[in-house]
């Protein structure tokens, strides 16, 4: 569920439609940015 949340939070922040909503999922988006970076790294999951 968290990581399903992480995209979803990417595509909204990349879309831009709620600004007050981009503060509090900035952790979110980092969050995502490291699992991102793991899963390259392993190669297992990519976009």
């Amino acid at each position: 569920m968290f990581i399903q949340s992480m995209p979803a939070t990417d595509e909204a922040e990349r879309a831009g439609p709620f600004p007050p909503r981009a503060a509090p999922h900035r952790p979110v988006s980092f969050c995502h940015s490291q699992f991102e970076s793991a899963n390259h790294e392993s190669g297992t999951l990519k976009p």
